[in-house]
């Protein structure tokens, strides 16, 4: 049968985790190459990396997998057993990862001009541009991997399979409950970012933001909006500091 044309395609094939992955994976790539070449330049051993990136190495650590690259290598494995589990076709258009990446941007939009509204970056560590831009498009990739594709996956089979709550109520359980673990992790005792009232609210909002997107527009399209954010930030912030 052939793929069925037009927007309700693009639309459907951007759920496909393979699709989710091709797009992801240019980014896996950069940010893997970045904290290399960032932290040999800044001389920073071992490389810096974003707060959920270290969670996902601990947590394989405790089971005594200590091989480099895991947390990225975790993505690829996630994304490809779903997709074989889904007995999916191993074929993609180009054009719609291009489709990605611009709904990506345009729905990164409401966020950055939120952030601007709200202005509640407190001052945290000093880095540098090269550093942040690095570090954002991590923030993107894990952040999405962790508090949305695991922990919404895994609020789903406890409320909706375990629990055996309505579906509807459910869906807005996990927006929330993953929204608010996203937005405390950035403090201590995980994150190191200052307490700050404003900016835990903006990252909650935005956690609430990004897990909608998760669950009306698949995980690819909440990690490129989540990246486009980052960047548009940092880059803003480095123009006008």
């Amino acid at each position: 049968m052939s793929e069925k044309l037009g927007e309700d395609a693009y639309f459907r094939q951007t759920h496909r985790p393979l699709v989710c992955l091709a797009f992801l994976m240019p980014w896996v790539m950069a940010y893997e190459v970045g904290t290399l070449v960032v932290g040999t330049s800044a001389d920073t051993v071992p490389p810096r990396h974003v707060v959920a990136y270290l969670l996902l190495e601990q947590f394989f650590n405790l089971f005594g997998a200590t091989a480099l690259y895991l947390p990225g290598l975790a993505l690829v494995a996630i994304l490809l057993a779903w997709h074989v589990a889904a007995r999916d076709r191993w074929s993609f258009r180009f054009k719609t990862l291009l489709g990605m990446l611009a709904e990506s941007a345009l729905l990164a939009l409401p966020l950055v001009l939120f952030n601007q509204l709200l202005a509640s970056r407190p001052a945290g560590k000093v880095t540098s541009w090269s550093e942040d831009l690095v570090l954002s498009v991590g923030a993107g990739i894990y952040e999405e991997l962790l508090f949305r594709l695991i922990c919404i996956t895994l609020l789903s089979i406890l409320l909706v399979d375990l629990l055996k709550i309505q579906r509807g109520t459910a869906l807005v359980l996990m927006v929330v409950i993953s929204s608010l673990v996203f937005a405390a992790h950035h403090y201590p005792p995980l994150g190191s970012d200052p307490w700050h009232l404003a900016s835990f609210l903006f990252r909650a909002i935005a956690g609430g933001y990004l897990a909608t997107l998760f669950v009306v527009r698949g995980f690819g399209i909440a990690a490129g909006c989540h990246i486009v954010y980052d960047l548009l930030v940092v880059t803003w912030t480095a123009i006008h500091a």
